[in-house]
């Protein structure tokens, strides 16, 4: 992983059911900083939270909360979700999105897996302002290490009532290799559709996202 620059003084740790103060500064910066056509409600976040195969982790800054991730552990393939990750929007820039996307990939229980990202396409036009921020998103996480799965035109679910933007599929994983074939593909598809979107295995949207890749697909 590409390293960079530190915030002094950022501790990460694990967010507990019963942290109830530190989920409502969560809850903060997830509203502030999540797309409304890519944001859940208070309520399924909290069950989330209490659930085994999703892990929410949080830095904090002076005891305040500043930054969080949550990911979400597949049971399906050997790989994980980061669903959600946002800094508080007073301390961006300062390190803290880098060091808690490392807490996350190196946690137990994500360190020997694939970790999946799903970001807005920088090349989907909307305004100057929106284009900035995707293109400042993709590049952090390229900054990380993340690569591209190549070639693949995701189609992300909706969560809300809003239709989602265009969406890519990058990837991180310690000693990741230069391409992943289509089957591991389609179990990568397979779980984030069923247990992150509650979709049939069977949705069709799957199948037309395979039909447009190779049997051997980059990470670019």
């Amino acid at each position: 992983m590409t390293a960079t620059k530190k915030a002094s003084g950022l501790k990460t740790a694990r967010l507990l059911p019963d942290m109830s103060a530190a989920f409502a500064e969560v809850l903060n910066i997830y509203r502030e900083a999540i797309p409304s056509s890519e944001r859940k409600s208070d309520d399924v976040l909290s069950r989330m939270l209490a659930r085994d195969d999703y892990e929410f982790r949080i830095a904090r800054l002076a005891g305040d909360v500043v930054g969080f991730t949550i990911v979400k552990i597949f049971q399906r393939c050997d790989a994980s979700l980061l669903e959600y990750m946002a800094v508080d929007h007073t301390k961006r820039g300062g390190g803290i999105g880098g060091q808690l996307f490392r807490d996350a990939c190196s946690a137990d229980s994500t360190i020997a897996r694939y970790v999946l990202i799903e970001v807005e396409d920088e090349e989907e036009m909307t305004n100057l302002s929106e284009d900035a921020q995707r293109r400042r998103r993709k590049a952090f996480y390229r900054a990380n290490g993340c690569r591209e799965v190549a070639g693949l035109s995701y189609l992300m679910p909706t969560v809300s009532a809003e239709r989602p933007p265009r969406m890519n599929l990058l990837t991180y994983r310690r000693d990741l290799p230069a391409a992943i074939d289509k089957t591991e593909l389609r179990r990568w598809l397979e779980a984030i559709y069923v247990e992150v979107y509650r979709q049939p295995v069977s949705d069709a949207r799957i199948e037309q996202m395979l039909a447009a890749v190779p049997n051997s697909i980059s990470l670019q």
